[in-house]
């Protein structure tokens, strides 16, 4: 019995003490503004909003357009939380075999 619970504990805690760790790292969802100044025009600004330059304006990234890269790299983190799921299930399913098996 004390087997099959080191194996459960490696299984399930290992992993997520190992994400843990970069999301409690992640500065991703810290909205904090911070002054950017472009010849001379100061903006307050999310310091990963760009400030754009072309013909005749300086301006911040439109909000759309940020927004939308707030959101893809929201999907990308989502779809790895789905797949580190997915490899917890498999791991789980794996460990139920193997105590069937030493229940036998």
């Amino acid at each position: 019995m004390k087997q099959v619970l080191f194996v459960l504990g490696f299984i399930f805690i290992l992993p997520l003490a190992v994400e843990g760790a970069d999301v409690e790292q992640s500065d991703e969802y810290d909205n904090s503004t911070v002054v950017k100044t472009v010849d001379g025009i100061r903006f307050q600004v999310p310091e990963d909003r760009p400030i754009e330059q072309g013909k005749g304006f300086i301006r911040p990234m439109p909000l759309d357009a940020y927004v939308s890269t707030k959101f893809l790299k929201l999907e990308s983190r989502l779809q790895k939380m789905e797949e580190s799921i997915d490899a917890i299930k498999n791991d789980l399913a794996a460990v139920k075999e193997e105590i069937k098996l030493f229940k036998k």
